[in-house]
């Protein structure tokens, strides 16, 4: 488990449970002169959520997991949060859980953790956070 998923965790557990949006959480600090600031989703991606990073913003797409009762096939885009870089900081997009895609990375001011650059938004999987 990487350094900064740990003292990601310790102070998740820490801050008040409505500090910044119904749907995103903040955790701020700083390590080794660095200051981090980490974004996180309160809810939970699954096998039926799709992630999509386009112009500053992070929409989340959820699918019915029965799309015939629910009368569609396709889910609705839901804007979760706006960001831009920062150059004072670190910022990092945590999807909490696993979903099955994060579309539009490495284009813009989004970038992967394959192509991780302190200078832009690093959005990652909870998976791959812990590897950070």
């Amino acid at each position: 488990m990487g350094k900064i998923y740990s003292r990601f965790a310790e102070l998740k557990k820490q801050r008040p449970k409505d500090c910044f949006s119904d749907k995103v959480g903040l955790v701020k600090f700083e390590d080794e002169s660095k200051s981090y600031e980490i974004y996180f989703t309160k809810r939970r991606a699954n096998k039926y959520s799709i992630i999509h990073c386009k112009n500053n913003t992070v929409l989340w797409e959820q699918f019915p997991v029965l799309p015939r009762i629910a009368g569609r096939r396709y889910g609705v885009r839901e804007p979760i949060i706006a960001l831009t870089p920062s150059k004072e900081c670190i910022r990092i997009f945590v999807i909490m859980g696993k979903p099955n895609s994060i579309i539009g990375l490495d284009e813009g001011v989004f970038r992967s953790v394959y192509k991780y650059d302190e200078n832009y938004i690093n959005v990652m999987s909870e998976a791959r956070f812990k590897d950070l």
